[in-house]
């Protein structure tokens, strides 16, 4: 809008040392700012970084490229919308709460006022893509000092107290107990030998006596339980 482009031409001008008069058109005013840009950037090469962006695009890859424009402003208009949203539901549940009795004017206008400079849609233009820089493809980390300062708020001054440990980290799991590896089975003792029809041998299958063999688990008699618990 109008206010955003005023306030960004003040700052150009307090950056370079512009001062504008009343009788100035906009067109002098860029003239002037554009002669000042020159100046500082030959006698400091190193002020303004090389652009991102070295080579000229064919219109076939502005078409292309505005089409991944529209993807991803559509893409983070979503994800700022549901910012907002849950930006909205945090400082309602504040209201709800005992200590804000008797002080929602003074929370409604504390956030009205900041909430109205955040957007749902993204400033991102497609002719950023020019101004952008070589600094755009430095990765920082978001715990940096230079990233910190500009990021600091009145609520990180209060610190979390210590909480109890939920444990359930992996690695102090204690491991699960295995099945024992299969062996093969052992016996104690063969079938015994074969022996003939008249009683030679030593006990086997076709040995001379007939052998009688008892119910599983042994009979009343011998007091012996089968795995049922029956005689």
């Amino acid at each position: 809008d109008d206010s955003t482009i005023a306030s960004s031409l003040n700052n150009v001008q307090d950056v370079l040392g512009i001062k504008m008069g009343e009788n100035d058109d906009p067109i002098s005013v860029f003239s002037e700012i554009e002669e000042k840009v020159k100046e500082k950037i030959s006698s400091d090469p190193e002020a303004l970084p090389q652009p991102a962006l070295e080579e000229s695009l064919s219109e076939e890859l502005w078409e292309s490229l505005n089409v991944l424009y529209k993807d991803f402003f559509q893409d983070y208009q979503v994800r700022r919308e549901m910012l907002l949203t849950r930006l909205e539901v945090t400082i309602q549940s504040f209201k709800w709460g005992e200590g804000s009795k008797g002080k929602e004017n003074e929370i409604l206008k504390a956030y009205v006022y900041k909430r109205s400079k955040l957007k749902k849609s993204p400033s991102v233009k497609l002719s950023d893509v020019i101004a952008a820089r070589e600094s755009i493809f430095e990765i920082e980390k978001t715990s940096s000092d230079e990233l910190v300062k500009n990021t600091k708020s009145l609520l990180q001054q209060f610190l979390i107290s210590a909480v109890p440990d939920r444990g359930g980290r992996p690695k102090e799991q204690q491991p699960y107990i295995e099945m024992p590896d299969w062996k093969k089975r052992q016996g104690g003792g063969g079938r015994g030998g074969r022996g003939d029809y008249r009683g030679g041998g030593g006990g086997g299958r076709r040995g001379g006596q007939k052998r009688n063999r008892s119910p599983k688990g042994g009979d009343r008699k011998g007091g012996n339980f089968d795995a049922a618990g029956s005689y």
